[in-house]
């Protein structure tokens, strides 16, 4: 209709048309059911033709065109569309969108439920200045909203029908799915979710006529993230999924926008091309909120393997670093007292002086590999609370017993009150139990200077398990006390204020964290006060089930006083003497062992495996041997199965020697495995001598 536009080029008004011109004008216009024109400089509206069917649906034949813009998108149109359509029709809108082109138009649905189609034509141009309009309603021939379904359907038809099956599988991939015609910017509805039926259907079919770019410019404005909006808005542009589509198939990009909820989630949108041309796509919009967690978990996952990777690679670096500081300290006194000695071999004062701080370096070094170990099993939860018969004031009996001599080297003040102690016997794991108390007894002996004081306090409190009682266990000292940034870290494995290289006080930083995992291990809680220079103090709460049938003796604090720290000499310790067969594969092992027994009193043979000490009792006679030291870990057969099998020997005197496990394998379930497998005593190693002879005399 670009000629209707030239009849008007020269600036008349229609006013002074000819009658010809009309006749023609009118014959142009014959489509239109209402047509109005519009004077956009003066602001000015006049009918220019109706129809007796329509009329002029009430409106004024002349007047203020603004008015009548604003009056009749008031009253004709539904609210949710009212405010974009009455833009539509403004004057700045009208010059915009005539400024290169004769005509646009827009289709809606009237407040009554009837379909409209509203065109604005050039009618006269001065310069590139669009001044003169037509604005002219169109009835849809069938004005309800099958009329539409039927002509989507018939431009859909014109697809062949091997890209119809392929837009039919697509379409179940997604909850919305559009055929898009990219060279005509324009896109048909194939599938819909109820959310986008509810939301935008009408607005795509009227108003916004399914073009493509300004509908979905009208969904990134309405329900995409801010965040995402402009990059959404560069994304679906027609050059640039043209472009997309020319080298690849498909093309995805997501982004966040509101669910049917009002919530924000993660939505995928895909373009697939139909065949080879780059213009024809269909267009899936899903919400991809569970594929995205399933992604973001299986990254996190990845990421969290990797920091523990790293945290790990970070440990065993620590670990290396701290081990071949703490290991070679105790081995350097180790080897440097031994040469020391060897170099004054017949000075005996000088020679005992240097075994003394060799015997006192190699606890050191044990100390140290007995937390490793310890740390290790607790962190890969293979250690095992072993619940036994115990008494609170045997525990701080073992623990005076231990730390006494210490103590009274360093002068210190050392108080144990239980006088609220009220249940002392209970059920619990006595090796842990130990351990863990002696940790924190040795830390405030090692770090209170001579002439401190170290006071333990013990009091009972109600618990809320039947059966058992509550137990807070303070363990206060005048040391050195720690900064307030060091407690963060005083549970952490090899964390130390000061190194032993700065404060001269040796340690492996491992005795509180195996004792806060202890306390982990039998559901208690620590705290802890501490102040440079003043001291510190410890406070243990945790529950222990109560042993009311204990036979066990209670031991007090005049008993803890009385007991002393007795060293007695091993040599010619068994005058009666005994045989003894010991089994180990080590070779060192063996002559230590075999000095130390040879020299209490006993005749001693040896066999290097499990399976030759069968073969030995097997061939003995009743009498031969009084006693078995038993390794455990041997080459052939282990110190368990050798146990057995002497044990399901049917001479009963042989069957029945006693044997006791001598063995590096020190933990508590390593001792309860040896009792099942018939073994009668446990010794661990490196031995301390006195120990060993202790076990001894239980069988002799």
């Amino acid at each position: 209709m670009n000629f209707v536009y030239v009849f008007w080029n020269g600036g008349c008004s229609d006013m002074d048309m000819t009658e010809t011109k009309r006749e023609i004008l009118d014959s142009l216009l014959m489509d239109y059911i209402l047509v109005y024109t519009i004077d956009l400089e003066e602001d000015r509206i006049r009918l220019y033709k109706k129809t007796e069917e329509y009329g002029t649906f009430d409106m004024v034949e002349e007047g203020v065109y603004s008015e009548f813009n604003d009056k009749y998108t008031y009253e004709r149109v539904p609210e949710d569309t009212r405010e974009w359509q009455r833009q539509q029709g403004t004057i700045e809108n009208i010059k915009k969108e005539l400024q290169n082109q004769p005509s646009f138009e827009i289709t809606y649905v009237t407040n009554y439920g009837k379909w409209r189609k509203l065109t604005w034509r050039v009618l006269e141009k001065r310069g590139d200045m669009v001044v003169k309009a037509l604005m002219c309603f169109h009835a849809v021939p069938n004005d309800s909203e099958e009329y539409y379904n039927e002509m989507r359907a018939k431009e859909l038809s014109e697809i062949n029908a091997h890209q119809m099956d392929m837009i039919q599988v697509l379409a179940q991939e997604f909850q919305t799915c559009y055929y898009v015609d990219l060279d005509m910017n324009s896109f048909e509805i194939i599938r819909m979710s109820e959310y986008m039926l509810e939301r935008y259907r009408r607005a795509f079919e009227t108003y916004i006529a399914f073009n493509y770019e300004k509908a979905f410019h009208y969904y990134i404005e309405r329900d995409v993230a801010p965040q995402d909006r402009e990059r959404m808005m560069q994304t679906i542009t027609v050059d640039n999924i043209v472009e997309q589509m020319k080298h690849n198939s498909s093309y995805i990009s997501s982004c966040l926008a509101r669910n049917s909820d009002d919530k924000l989630v993660h939505y995928n949108f895909k373009w697939v091309r139909i065949g080879d041309d780059p213009t024809k796509v269909i267009l899936g919009h899903a919400d991809a909120e569970a594929e995205y967690q399933e992604n973001e978990l299986a990254r996190k996952t990845l990421e969290d393997a990797l920091n523990q990777a790293n945290h790990a690679n970070e440990a065993k670096n620590a670990f290396l670093s701290n081990m071949s500081h703490d290991i070679r300290t105790p081995m350097n006194a180790i080897i440097g007292y031994t040469e020391i000695a060897q170099v004054h071999i017949d000075d005996n004062a000088k020679v005992k002086d240097c075994l003394g701080k060799i015997m006192t370096a190699s606890q050191h070094l044990l100390d140290l590999l007995n937390n490793i170990l310890d740390m290790s099993r607790i962190e890969s939860g293979r250690a095992r609370l072993m619940e036994d018969e115990y008494r609170i004031s045997e525990l701080m009996h073992d623990i005076w017993s231990i730390e006494e001599t210490r103590i009274q080297k360093k002068s210190l003040n050392f108080q144990i009150d239980m006088s609220e102690l009220k249940d002392d016997a209970v059920y619990c794991d006595k090796m842990r139990m130990r351990q863990m108390f002696l940790n924190f007894v040795s830390n405030a002996v090692k770090y209170t200077p001579e002439g401190g004081d170290i006071k333990v306090t013990i009091r009972q409190r109600k618990s809320i398990l039947p059966g058992y009682s509550r137990y807070e266990v303070r363990i206060k000292d005048s040391g050195i006390g720690m900064s307030r940034e060091f407690l963060d870290k005083l549970f952490v494995p090899f964390e130390r204020e000061r190194s032993s290289t700065e404060s001269g006080i040796e340690g492996t930083g491992l005795g509180m964290s195996v004792a806060k995992s202890i306390i982990d291990m039998i559901g208690g809680t620590v705290r802890v006060k501490s102040e440079q220079g003043v001291g510190t103090e410890f406070i243990i709460v945790f529950d222990l089930r109560l042993n009311t049938g204990s036979s066990l003796k209670s031991m007090g604090r005049s008993s803890l006083e009385e007991e002393e720290n007795r060293v007695t000499p091993f040599r010619n310790r068994f005058e009666k003497g005994g045989s003894i067969l010991l089994v180990e594969d080590n070779q060192l092992n063996r002559e230590i062992a075999r000095e130390i027994l040879e020299e209490a009193g006993f005749t001693v043979s040896e066999v290097e495996d499990g399976d030759l000490a069968v073969e030995r009792i097997m061939a003995s006679k009743p009498g031969d041997f009084d006693l078995i030291l038993m390794d455990i870990q041997m080459p052939t057969m282990n110190g368990y199965e050798a146990t057995k099998e002497i044990r399901r020997l049917k001479d009963e005197e042989l069957s029945t020697i006693p044997i006791v496990a001598m063995t590096a394998n020190a933990f508590e379930e390593d001792r309860q495995r040896a009792k099942e497998c018939g073994m009668n005593g446990f010794i661990t190693k490196p031995v301390v001598i006195d120990k060993l002879l202790s076990e001894l005399e239980k069988h002799f």
